[in-house]
């Protein structure tokens, strides 16, 4: 067997094993990512008056956390972080 022979079949796979986790990846990311925007889906419903009552500083404070929220995915993103507690109180 040649050196190109031999040097092929790891190459193969590790090909496979990056298309197994980007699967991995899409499958996962598209389910949570849909999660996510259900549940702000329905935190926007929190803005109906006739049914809660909520100040200025509330909705502040919430567009706040979310913001700060996606800022971190972005870091992680473009840098490894670490996991990061949830905190969140009105």
């Amino acid at each position: 067997m040649s050196d190109s022979a031999s040097n092929a079949k790891p190459k193969l796979m590790a090909v496979a094993g990056r298309a197994d986790k980007r699967t991995k990846f899409v499958e996962i990311a598209e389910r949570r990512t849909k999660a996510a925007i259900v549940q702000i889906r329905r935190l926007g419903n929190l803005a109906n008056r006739n049914a809660y009552e909520f100040t200025d500083a509330d909705v502040k404070k919430i567009t706040n956390a979310l913001s700060d929220e996606i800022d971190n995915i972005k870091t992680k993103f473009a840098a490894r972080g670490g996991k990061q507690d949830v905190s969140f109180n009105l």
